[in-house]
């Protein structure tokens, strides 16, 4: 659901504090602490525009906030927020380049200075995506049927090899010629019949 901001400006009297929404004419409420500034304002401006609390946020401000020191702290930590977090998504995508290198987790840890809490962040992270990826495929004859390279397939399966013409021959070392029996009578250097004792009176031929 989208989310609208509103500018909830807090202003001290006395022993409490006003918190007025400029974006809503007329809308101020009073608090005892500031604490209870932005959880009371969102409520009002949920009250007077009819709308669910996760569809407001409140950007609390007070007259201090308008002090430069504190302008630009808040900006300063705005900025190392958002450096932090590009800081993270750079970290574990260097994590996984070097365990996928070859790299234990530990040794990727003291490669990039990573503190005890680092890694117990980024090891569940790894752990997570590790978990996503062990999900089985589905391949073409079902769930949990391997396709792809691993699958075997094709004549190599059946344990025939393809000859020219479109046959099919056996594979192995016999349709190679070089160890085994082959089906007729030994053969001379020049491809004729060779007699052996058992061959009886066949002839010889030079």
């Amino acid at each position: 659901m989208e989310s609208t901001t509103f500018t909830a400006l807090a202003e001290r009297a006395g022993r409490w504090w006003t918190v007025r929404i400029p974006q809503i004419e007329g809308l101020a409420v009073q608090v005892r602490s500031l604490e209870q500034a932005e959880m009371m304002a969102r409520r009002h401006i949920c009250d007077a525009l009819n709308l669910p609390p996760e569809a407001v946020r409140v950007d609390l401000r007070t007259e201090a906030s308008m002090l430069p020191a504190v302008a630009q702290a808040l900006q300063a930590r705005q900025q190392a927020m958002r450096a932090a977090e590009t800081a993270a998504r750079a970290t574990f995508a260097a994590l996984e380049a070097l365990v996928a290198d070859g790299s234990t987790f530990q040794e990727a840890a003291i490669v990039l200075g990573l503190s005890p809490e680092e890694i117990t962040e980024f090891t569940s992270r790894l752990q997570a995506r590790g978990s996503r990826q062990r999900t089985t495929p589905t391949g073409p004859g079902g769930p949990g049927i391997p396709h792809g390279p691993s699958a075997p397939h094709g004549p190599a399966a059946s344990g025939t090899s393809s000859v020219p013409g479109g046959s099919a021959a056996p594979a192995g070392p016999r349709a190679r010629g070089d160890t085994g029996a082959s089906n007729g009578p030994p053969t001379g250097p020049t491809g004729l019949p060779q007699r052996t004792r058992s061959s009886g009176g066949q002839p010889v031929h030079p």
